[in-house]
């Protein structure tokens, strides 16, 4: 079976509260095996994972607008949350 295809859309960093790229890396690591993980704007994608390092959301801007699943990553203690969110591809 091949990997689901999931995009990764950043905030632009401006006032992160936890390292944005470390979550994503471990997440990446626990589900390796699972998932793709993508540029948001990538083509086929299963689903999207907003990541911005602070409460104000930056990321997911205009994110409604798509047509897949998405889910928002606002700090590090939401990577079990995430992680749940994605075993249900």
């Amino acid at each position: 079976m091949s990997p689901v295809k999931i995009g990764i859309r950043y905030c632009g960093g401006c006032n992160p509260y936890y390292d944005r790229v470390g979550v994503v890396e471990e997440i990446k690591e626990r589900l390796r095996d699972r998932f793709l993980f993508l540029h948001h704007n990538e083509m086929d994608l299963a689903g999207l994972i907003a990541v911005s390092g602070c409460s104000r959301a930056c990321a997911t801007k205009d994110i409604e607008l798509r047509s897949l699943p998405w889910y928002s990553l606002v700090e590090r203690d939401g990577l079990d949350s995430l992680e749940e969110w994605l075993k249900h591809f």
